[in-house]
């Protein structure tokens, strides 16, 4: 947490003087001479955008299940407004088929040498496993902490050409069935994460925009063009490293 507090802290006091600098050298060259409210408006707009950083950290650190590879509010190039029930694919599963038959399935890892993890697939039960088999599977079966979930086979959406079949729980997770078998880390949407991340990076531009026009005195249509530019640089550089370190800080708290 002391690391994230200095990398703040650092980040803050170079956005105090890059836009101290910077406005020094763009408003002698866009008008007659700089602001005079320079010496003190560059701070605040520092400190207004690094404040902003700073909660937007809160935010990721105080999430449930926050780690670099799931980045609850992360940057519009990144976010993801679909949420997992679990950490990691259920060790075993059930496959219920139309006649009421329960066909027990077990998580098998098996090693991909062209990524770091592993590749998960889903065999019977037996002393020789066999794959998965979805012809007739109605419904799916799974336990977590000891609670029954069922998910419940749904009428594929028009608009979905992928061809994959999608297993519906009663509270919204959904399974979804792969050519080689289905994930084993129930999904779900969440809009009200997909409007907060909306929110979080649409407020920063504006921020970048209030700070050069109200703070260092740019004309307006200076500031929308400068502050669009710092934004979208800041994003795609810097605004992830800061985010991904909140969420390793995040997944190391208990």
């Amino acid at each position: 947490m002391l690391s994230l507090v200095l990398i703040l802290l650092l980040t803050t006091l170079a956005l105090m003087l890059f836009l101290y600098v910077g406005a020094l050298f763009l408003q002698g060259y866009f008008y007659t001479q700089p602001s005079e409210t320079l010496f003190w408006g560059a701070p605040a707009a520092g400190l207004a955008l690094g404040l902003f950083l700073a909660l937007w950290c809160v935010f990721i650190v105080n999430s449930p299940g926050a780690n670099p590879e799931n980045i609850p509010y992360d940057t519009f190039t990144r976010f993801s407004p679909r949420v997992d029930m679990l950490k990691e694919p259920v060790k075993e599963l059930f496959a219920v088929k139309k006649n009421g038959d329960a066909i027990h399935y077990k998580r098998f890892k098996i090693p991909d040498k062209h990524f770091k993890q592993p590749i998960i697939i889903y065999k019977t039960d037996q002393d020789t496993p066999q794959p998965w088999r979805g012809q007739g599977v109605e419904r799916i079966h799974l336990f977590v902490d000891g609670e029954k979930h069922e998910f419940k086979l749904v009428p594929a959406s028009p608009d979905d050409v992928s061809g994959y079949r999608h297993f519906v729980s009663d509270d919204g997770w959904i399974i979804t069935e792969m050519d080689d078998g289905p994930i084993g880390i129930p999904q779900a949407y969440r809009w009200g994460r997909f409007f907060a991340n909306l929110f979080l990076n649409g407020f920063f531009l504006a921020l970048w925009f209030l700070s050069l026009w109200l703070f260092l005195r740019f004309q307006w249509s200076h500031a929308l063009g400068l502050a669009l530019c710092a934004w979208l640089v800041f994003t795609l550089a810097l605004l992830p490293m800061i985010l991904s370190f909140a969420a390793s800080v995040a997944a190391s708290s208990p």
